[in-house]
């Protein structure tokens, strides 16, 4: 047996093996093969059939440790992840960073961000003496019924400091519910470098149509900054500058949201106009009404981003 704590692979290709080995051991039924998608074009280095479900694994054998490194191999696995859905439409998909070492957990929720799981030293230690380690197949979601269980928790959160954090948990369920995999799962608790300007999640936008490949095109947001304050009053201008300080066009993107209780005032309203028409930075206020009418769409089988194009439309129309 590979002693991984001390073991380094010469090659790529030694990584692949060993880990198509893993696998075909713990799993004699699946089927495992080269990667190939778009006619060959792009070539992730494993996929894994087993039980109805679709395993796109792609291995490194260099840890990616730097930023520059992380962006290059991000930037791969969304090609990929594009391609596999498009290849197997309808399959129930994984995707797969496989990596000898281990990523810190903020470079570690960049990978998990745009929807791939990490199987990093640890991962590989757990199969090899522990066993299977893959989720079990899942059942098909219940997309309305879990809106509405989130729209009954929604509206039971009394606005206060006392239920800031359970308020905050559920805004980035309810994205979760509402626009996955169109998006891809909210980063939680994210900070910028300097570590000044933090918001409560970002969402990172990968879609080549629809509505948010629009958004993408249209307004920079090539991530969804979201900010849930449960305030008993409404959004001002210092709710609105905190989050639009924490936008940029070659960060995070120029599209904000702020989910709260009463929506804003005056001077939010005005200080919104104000970063749009100097900054380009599209922030859009969701109160209750708006949230509850997103998670009502989705139960109902409507299109939930309705709400955000019309806050979008209003608020265009008015200046």
């Amino acid at each position: 047996m590979v002693d991984l704590d001390k073991h380094e692979w010469r090659t790529e290709v030694e990584f692949i093996i060993f880990l198509k080995t893993l696998l075909i051991s713990q799993y004699p039924d699946a089927i495992i093969h080269e990667g190939s998608l778009k006619d060959g074009r792009l070539r992730p280095d494993l996929i894994m059939h087993y039980s109805n479900e679709v395993y796109v694994i792609e291995v490194k054998r260099e840890t990616p440790l730097t930023g520059s490194r992380l962006h290059d191999v991000t930037a791969q696995l969304v090609n990929y992840r594009q391609a596999a859905m498009e290849a197997y439409p309808g399959r129930a998909m994984h995707f797969i960073l496989a990596i000898p070492g281990v990523l810190s957990d903020d470079k570690r929720e960049v990978i998990t961000g745009i929807g791939f799981d990490v199987w990093d030293k640890n991962w590989l230690i757990h199969a090899v003496e522990e066993g299977p380690v893959l989720r079990p197949p899942r059942e098909p979601t219940d997309r309305a019924g879990q809106c509405r269980k989130l729209l009954e928790r929604y509206a039971s959160i009394k606005p206060g400091k006392p239920t800031w954090s359970e308020y905050q948990k559920i805004c980035m369920e309810i994205w979760e519910c509402l626009f996955l995999p169109d998006l891809s799962r909210p980063i939680s608790e994210s900070a910028n470098e300097s570590g000044v300007n933090r918001r409560d999640f970002v969402v990172p936008n990968y879609a080549t149509d629809g509505f948010w490949a629009f958004m993408r095109s249209h307004y920079h947001a090539d991530y969804i900054v979201v900010d849930a304050k449960n305030l008993v009053g409404p959004a001002g201008k210092a709710h609105v500058l905190q989050i639009s300080n924490y936008m940029s066009r070659r960060g995070t993107g120029l599209f904000g949201v702020i989910m709260t209780r009463r929506g804003s005032d005056r001077a939010g309203l005005y200080t919104r106009r104000e970063q749009w028409v100097l900054y380009s930075k599209m922030l859009i206020v969701l109160d209750d009404d708006d949230t509850e009418q997103m998670l009502d769409n989705a139960i109902h089988g409507d299109d939930p981003s309705l709400v955000l194009r019309q806050k979008i439309e209003d608020f265009r129309l008015s200046l």
